[in-house]
């Protein structure tokens, strides 16, 4: 023996098929937790306010539907991996963080609370699934 111990394996390969079987699992479980996500908080978003505003604590009222359209999940796959987004709310409705988080004059009317929590579950449940084979 020239000194070298340990066993040397040649499976690169083998690990590249592994890895971007991995991140098609990951990207899978991002568009369903990114659909499912999606439904839901269009649903909290869809109570008719009919010019009335919500209540300090609750969900901002449906008045005209723009806030809620605003709220489109994408999902990319660059850099380290695939990632979950939600459009440009601020763009398309630049009262949406006053919303979420209250200004001096207004309570908070939360909308996103716990909404990253929430992904993160739906999106364990379907990569876990993806990687068993049940899909």
């Amino acid at each position: 023996m020239s000194g070298q111990t340990g066993i040397t394996v040649r499976g690169g390969a083998v690990f590249a098929s592994l890895r971007r079987e991995v991140r098609r699992a990951a990207r899978t479980a991002l568009m369903q937790a990114g659909a499912q996500g999606q439904a839901e908080l269009r649903e909290k978003l869809s109570v008719p306010g009919g010019g009335k505003p919500s209540a300090p604590g609750e969900a901002p009222r449906k008045q005209t539907g723009t806030l809620a359209g605003a709220m489109v999940w994408a999902v990319s796959d660059a850099g380290d991996g695939p990632s979950l987004s939600i459009g440009d709310i601020a763009g398309q409705a630049p009262y949406a963080a006053a919303l979420e988080s209250g200004t001096p004059r207004m309570k908070p009317r939360p909308f996103l609370d716990g909404l990253a929590a929430r992904a993160a579950q739906i999106w364990a449940r379907a990569f876990s699934a993806l990687l068993k084979g049940d899909r």
